[in-house]
C-alpha cells in the first residue's frame, strides 16, 4: 500500500505533456467544425435561423431570416422573408418578400407575398393577401395605463385582400 501511495505521489510530479503539446491541443479543440457552426443559425440556401422551431421546414426557400421561437416554422419554398418574433410568419409555406416584426406578426400568412407587418399580431390573420402594410399592434390590445376599453387594431383580420394597385 505504501508503495502505491509513493508511486501516485511521484507520478503527479511528472509532466505528461510538454507546453508545446498543450498549446497545440488547445488550438485543435477550439476549432469548430462547419456542422457545429450551422447549429448556431446558418442553414443551406443563405437561410438564417435562431430560435427553437425557427425555419425548420425549409426545403428550397432561400435568403430567409427567422429569429424567434417558431418564426417561419412552416416555410418550405418561400424566399426573401424576414421574421423576427415568436411565431412571426409561422404558417408561411410559399409566400415571398414578407417582413414580419413582432410577436405573431403575419402568423397565419400561407402564400401572401410582399407584406410588411410591424407590431404584436399585426396582419396576423392574413393568409393569401399580398402588398399589405400594417404598423402597430393588430391584436386589439388595450393601451397600457389607459382606459382598457380603448383598443387599436392594425389590420388584424385581412385574409385575402391585396393592397396592390389601390390608391
Amino acid at each position: 500500500m505504501k508503495t502505491m501511495i509513493r508511486w501516485l505521489a511521484e507520478s503527479t510530479n511528472r509532466l505528461f505533456f510538454t507546453p508545446d503539446t498543450l498549446i497545440l491541443l488547445a488550438l485543435a479543440c477550439s476549432t469548430v467544425s462547419p456542422a457545429a457552426r450551422a447549429e448556431d443559425g446558418t442553414l443551406p440556401g443563405n437561410n438564417t435561423a435562431e430560435g427553437s422551431g425557427a425555419l425548420v421546414s425549409v426545403t428550397s426557400g432561400t435568403d430567409n431570416t427567422a429569429i424567434g421561437v417558431n418564426a417561419l416554422e412552416h416555410d418550405n419554398t418561400g424566399s426573401n422573408n424576414t421574421a423576427c418574433g415568436t411565431a412571426a410568419l409561422a404558417s408561411n409555406t410559399s409566400g415571398g418578400g414578407n417582413t414580419a416584426t413582432g410577436l405573431f406578426a403575419l402568423q397565419a400568412n400561407v402564400s401572401g407575398s410582399s407584406n410588411t407587418a410591424t407590431g404584436v399580431s399585426a396582419l396576423n390573420s392574413n393568409t393569401t393577401g399580398s402588398f399589405n402594410t400594417a404598423v402597430g399592434p393588430g391584436g386589439y390590445l388595450p393601451l397600457q395605463g389607459r382606459d382598457r376599453s380603448r383598443r387599436y387594431p392594425a389590420v388584424r383580420t385581412n385574409c385575402r385582400g391585396s393592397g396592390k394597385g389601390e390608391p
